[in-house]
């Protein structure tokens, strides 16, 4: 053996070629830059291995003893490729426990390196290892190959391994994308076994998945049927639950899948029975070769109700002819009933997804009624009052609405209830009455005599000038007087029989009296006066008001008092 030097100051051994045959050349490239630690306790045969390993391109390093073996091979800053191990290494521990020691806590390839050719010791071996055992009398090349083929079984444990890491990295992945779903998830085989189920799927079924028990779907999912014939799970008429079991069986046999199925399902969880209503899908996959039905599922027993009571509220609503509009927390409409369309025009898809504002307020809105009620809902506090609104044709109408928040159990806002009428006719008649009562007040301050109006209860409410003038006081102090009152100006020998005749008149819903009578006038002398008066009754012909007219009889005056019932001649 010679050497040269080589560029950069390192040294290259080579072997003159023509020294070595074709075969143990490739042999020795194959143990470029690898590294070797060898277990032989006898020196001359740890000596020749390691000029024959040397020779072929390894880095050799001997132990003596299993001890030194296991120190060497477990010491921190040691990288050996591969493990030759003698099995007899003299008082110490053999190779077998030393290799036991070293696999325990290093993944290393470890050919046995051994004159025992005995079975029970080459089976040893292999309980140990399964990389190969090597008799010390081979030839380099037999050595050489059995090296190369325990490389080659140590990369392909290794990529093993890692597949399996991955495996495991991505089932765990998954398992937790699975448990993170709000949707239930179960797979069951084609003996209708659950092999797996999330968490959600556990929540909803109120059981706990126990591989070990391999539970059938019924009893995972609590069928409270599935005591009549558990073996025909999903077949039997009397499961309530049938329909959704049937599903799956279909989809196990046959492939067929179904798409957001909804049925009311019967558990006995640990929790207690009880009913659900929910929504699954089936799918179909394999798994180990076999077939199974991937089944999601979620409770809707929330919305399903809600639905209901929307359905019971819709009919109500449509059946009282009012406005109903409900809309979310944005106020973006979700639903309004038939007596909405037939009022404004607009039909149920031009309001989905909009402010009713949008729709009804017109060119010309009352921007500082729009605000409070804005201001109001956004305090999420209920809303009540008249607005002038349009229909899709553009004709204006008056409703009266009551907007009423909807919270959720935690009190969170989800949506707004508006229940409305139409006064638009009320409103109407409202107005002809304030003109009319206008106009009434126009007449009175123009008449030269004089008038009062008096509540039911007999309260001065209004009266004009000449009345104020008549009685010698203004109007400030004779609103909210009562007419016993008044009555103290009248002739102490005319008021009691006056008040008689007028209550009994009043008593029988006469239209009025006409009577005369002496009062006092501002100087406190007594003058005679004539009163008109009329009366306004109720359906039930109780006294809602009264209308005097009164005036200071210039005429002759007459000797006593007089009293006539409208409509009569007494």
């Amino acid at each position: 053996m010679a050497s040269i030097q080589a560029p950069f100051g390192h040294k290259i051994q080579f072997f003159c070629c023509c020294l070595l045959p074709i075969k143990e050349l490739l042999l020795i490239m194959v143990g470029m830059n690898k590294s070797v630690l060898l277990v032989e306790d006898e020196r001359i045969v740890a000596l020749t291995h390691s000029r024959t390993l040397e020779k072929a391109g390894y880095q050799v390093q001997v132990a003596s003893t299993g001890e030194q073996a296991v120190q060497a091979a477990l010491s921190t800053d040691a990288h050996y490729d591969i493990i030759l191990m003698d099995i007899d290494l003299g008082s110490g521990i053999d190779g077998t426990l030393a290799a036991e020691q070293i696999l325990a806590v290093r993944d290393l390839p470890v050919l046995f390196l051994s004159s025992h050719t005995e079975p029970e010791v080459v089976e040893k071996t292999e309980r140990i290892t399964s990389y190969g055992y090597v008799v010390k009398a081979s030839s380099p090349t037999v050595l050489f190959a059995s090296m190369k083929m325990a490389f080659k079984l140590h990369a392909a444990k290794q990529q093993l391994e890692h597949a399996e890491r991955a495996l495991l990295e991505d089932r765990d992945s998954l398992r937790e994308i699975m448990d993170a779903s709000p949707v239930g998830i179960i797979a069951v085989n084609a003996e209708f076994v659950v092999v797996g189920a999330n968490r959600a799927a556990e929540a909803l079924a109120g059981n706990q998945l126990d591989s070990h028990n391999a539970p059938r779907c019924g009893d995972f999912l609590g069928c409270r049927s599935r005591h009549l014939d558990p073996h025909r799970c999903g077949e039997t008429v009397q499961c309530a639950n049938c329909r959704f079991y049937q599903d799956i069986r279909r989809a196990l046999d046959d492939g067929t899948t179904v798409s957001h199925q909804e049925a009311l399902f019967e558990f006995e969880g640990v929790t207690g029975p009880r009913t659900a209503y929910l929504q699954y899908s089936t799918a179909v996959s394999r798994l180990n070769g076999g077939v199974i039905a991937l089944v999601n599922f979620e409770d809707v027993t929330s919305t399903r109700r809600a639905q209901e009571r929307m359905r019971l509220l819709s009919t109500i609503a449509d059946s009282h002819g009012n406005v109903v509009i409900i809309s979310d927390a944005q106020r973006k409409v979700l639903w309004a009933n038939q007596a909405t369309v037939d009022l404004t025009g607009y039909s149920l898809e031009d309001f989905l997804g909009k402010n009713p504002a949008d729709l009804l307020e017109g060119e010309n809105p009352d921007l500082e009624l729009k605000a409070r009620i804005s201001s109001t809902l956004n305090q999420e506090l209920p809303y009540e009052g008249e607005i002038l609104n349009y229909t899709k044709a553009g004709e204006a109408y008056w409703i009266r609405m009551y907007i009423h928040p909807v919270h959720d159990d935690s009190g969170v806002l989800t949506n707004f209830v508006s229940i409305q009428h139409d006064v638009t006719e009320r409103r109407a008649f409202e107005q002809r009455l304030l003109d009319q009562e206008q106009r009434v007040k126009a007449i009175m301050r123009r008449s030269g005599d004089g008038i009062a109006i008096f509540d039911a209860h007999g309260l001065l409410t209004d009266a004009n000038p000449a009345y104020c003038e008549l009685v010698g006081q203004p109007l400030e102090e004779l609103q909210g007087k009562a007419v016993s009152t008044l009555a103290e100006r009248i002739h102490p020998e005319q008021a009691e029989s006056l008040f008689k005749q007028i209550y009994k008149a009043i008593a029988v819903c006469a239209p009025g009296v006409v009577y005369c009578f002496r009062c006092l006038d501002a100087n406190n002398e007594y003058y005679w006066r004539e009163d008109n008066a009329v009366f306004f009754y109720d359906h039930d012909c109780k006294l809602e008001q009264s209308y005097v007219f009164a005036r200071k009889i210039s005429r002759a005056q007459p000797s006593e008092m007089a009293f006539t019932v409208a409509g009569t001649n007494q």
